[in-house]
């Protein structure tokens, strides 16, 4: 059984996301046990380009109040209430980076 990996922020939300991606571009037949290894992967690749759009979007200070967080190992809803309180419109961001990966995936 495969590891998961570390959650970047709202998991469920990513899984539900890989779910729909996976049954779109017809790679819901595969054999499980190839399925759930490759929904691993692709999770770690969402949430690094979730990371990696949130932390632009910060400045200053907060990149360094990210940093000590990250340092304390938090679970998903608290990054997801951190990026919120310091990221205009982040849930909207956050669901048009979703769409961004989900384009880049399908082609």
């Amino acid at each position: 059984m495969p590891t998961q990996p570390p959650t970047i922020i709202q998991s469920d939300i990513i899984q539900q996301f890989i779910n729909e991606l996976l049954t779109k571009a017809g790679f819901a037949n595969l054999p499980v046990a190839f399925l759930d290894d490759y929904k691993t992967k692709l999770a770690v690749e969402v949430q690094k380009r979730i990371g990696a759009r949130a932390l632009e979007c910060l400045k200053g200070e907060d990149i360094e109040a990210y940093g000590e967080l990250l340092d304390q190992n938090p679970n998903p809803q608290t990054l997801a209430d951190f990026f919120s309180s310091r990221i205009e419109n982040f849930a909207e961001k956050f669901e048009s980076w979703l769409a961004e990966f989900a384009a880049d995936f399908i082609g």
